[in-house]
């Protein structure tokens, strides 16, 4: 989970011990009373322990409320509490003791905790769920789920660190959308590529037990978002007026929003977004270009409870030939020294279209696929950006026929990271070190990128990723093509590398030749 362990709901399961002793059992010892299984429950950080219903400015559950009495968890285990495999809890309820301050059911007696093997549990309980959850309330939309699992087991206590189990979207009216926004009547909806169904059961690839989703086509796709004001989210300092939530699960793509805009037309709009991860607000603007409705992604944001004002930000970023074209000429001119403080300050204006500074530091993103077919000379050798040494995150996006490597030199600080490249192809007759990102690397990092179809031909060293690596780190990349070339490191991700670079959790499938 990406959520820092201080922001979710963390219980303690604490057994009565025995010393290894059962009754009847004439072993040697002090023997222990047994007990009822007890999850103790506590909320990190949290100054006051009160109602667990209590809800934040988008009706969610608030991180910084405890239980209260009656609140009741479902509790799943890989075994019983004797370690009999296949004979597991199922939605076993466990109830809150207020004065005990931990939840209890009395007929489950324990004498070890590890026992269970993995564990889960989710809250608010509903007796008719088993293996099958029903995540749905009576009106279609999402319930908010809480769930925890995959736990860990330390001085006879089991751990459980409880997150939202869904995702949710934040809509910000922006220009085009912020009148109609005035008005309470204008629905918002968000509707799914499909709907889902969701499950508690074993993972088959990791063994462990989790809320599974899973393709329902007969599931609810359409999901109302709710009209909120006074949030705590602000953009450029200023508190937004009015915004729409809506919780939607995980991993399934969004396929159009619907919204009515500023002359009562109602606009479909397509998120150019990756599936949602778990437990994660996304902010977006939407707003109309002309007559074009765009959808711009904010920074997402961890879903935790905050009193603080959350200021939206990376409305910025590369979503076309255009942009990127004209993205690589500032920078490179940025970069080049020796302009005029006119045309410096020109540079960064138009810079700021694509990324934002922050103490002298670049970050830019790319926020659309973009097909560079026909884009750059394929020049040998001629890279994209001449020297890089601030951030670019990918997104996740793709960038496809390239014939250029996007840096010439990578250099401390510099950052490449979430980036796709579907095809790229450079032919060289030189000898300097080729790779499909870099050609050489100085320092810097190079994280979570895929390039595939890679095809690569010169007369010196070869990497799928960077031709000669002295400095640096390169981790968690794919790469697959064919390389053809003087010489290449032995997993193919560079062409010379020092012992100064840290490659590691690459996974390279390029032939080389």
């Amino acid at each position: 989970m990406r959520l820092l362990l201080k922001y979710g709901w963390v219980l303690c399961l604490v057994a009565g011990a025995c010393g290894g002793c059962k009754e009847g059992d004439d072993s040697v010892g002090e023997r222990k009373e047994r007990k009822p299984l007890e999850i103790r429950a506590e909320i990190i950080g949290a100054a006051t322990a009160e109602t667990r219903t209590a809800k934040d400015d988008f009706d969610s559950y608030d991180a910084d409320f405890g239980f209260s009495e009656g609140d009741r968890i479902g509790f799943y285990s890989m075994r019983d509490e004797m370690g009999n495999d296949d004979n597991g809890y199922v939605n076993l309820p466990m109830s809150y003791v207020a004065t005990e301050n931990c939840f209890k059911n009395e007929s489950l007696i324990v004498e070890y905790p590890n026992n269970f093997g993995y564990t889960f549990a989710y809250y608010p309980y509903a007796e008719t769920n088993a293996e099958q959850i029903d995540i749905y309330k009576s009106d279609g939309s999402l319930e908010d789920l809480l769930i925890a699992g995959t736990s860990k087991i330390s001085q006879g206590r089991i751990y459980l660190s409880f997150v939202h189990a869904f995702s949710m979207l934040i809509i910000v009216p922006g220009s085009g959308f912020e009148q109609a926004a005035e008005a309470e009547t204008n629905p918002v909806q968000v509707v799914l590529e499909h709907g889902v169904k969701a499950s508690a059961r074993e993972n088959a690839d990791t063994g462990v037990i989790e809320l599974i989703l899973e393709r329902d086509d007969s599931a609810p796709k359409t999901f109302a978002a709710q009209r909120r004001t006074n949030v705590t989210y602000t953009q450029d300092g200023v508190p937004v007026p009015v915004c729409y939530s809506v919780i939607l699960p995980n991993d399934v793509s969004i396929d159009h929003i619907e919204m009515t805009d500023n002359h009562g037309a109602v606009q479909r709009l397509y998120p150019d977004l990756e599936p949602l991860e778990r437990s994660w607000r996304y902010p977006i603007n939407v707003s109309m270009a002309g007559t074009v409705p765009t959808v711009w992604p904010y920074e997402i944001q961890p879903w935790i409870s905050d009193d603080q004002p959350i200021e939206l930000g990376g409305t910025y970023g590369i979503s076309n030939q255009t942009d990127f074209q004209n993205w690589i000429e500032y920078y490179n001119l940025y970069t080049s020294g020796g302009l005029s403080e006119s045309e410096k300050a020109e540079a960064i204006e138009q810079l700021r279209q694509y990324g934002e500074m922050t103490d002298g530091k670049w970050k830019f993103q790319l926020i659309a696929d973009i097909d560079c077919a026909g884009m750059f000379d394929n020049t040998p050798l001629n890279s994209l950006i001449n020297i890089f040494s601030d951030e670019f995150d990918g997104r996740n996006h793709t960038l496809s026929n390239l014939n250029a490597p996007v840096t010439g030199t990578l250099a401390d600080g510099g950052q490449l990271t979430n980036l796709k490249i579907a095809s790229i192809s450079i032919s060289s007759d030189s000898s300097i070190p080729v790779g499909a990102l870099a050609l050489e690397m100085t320092g810097g990092a190079i994280t979570d990128c895929t390039i595939e179809n890679i095809w690569i031909e010169t007369k010196g060293p070869v990497g799928a990723i960077v031709g000669e690596a002295s400095a640096g780190t390169i981790t968690e990349n794919k790469a697959s093509g064919v390389l053809l070339g003087s010489g290449s490191s032995p997993d193919g991700i560079t062409g010379d590398r020092s012992a100064n670079v840290t490659c590691e959790n690459n996974l390279s499938s390029a032939l080389i030749f």
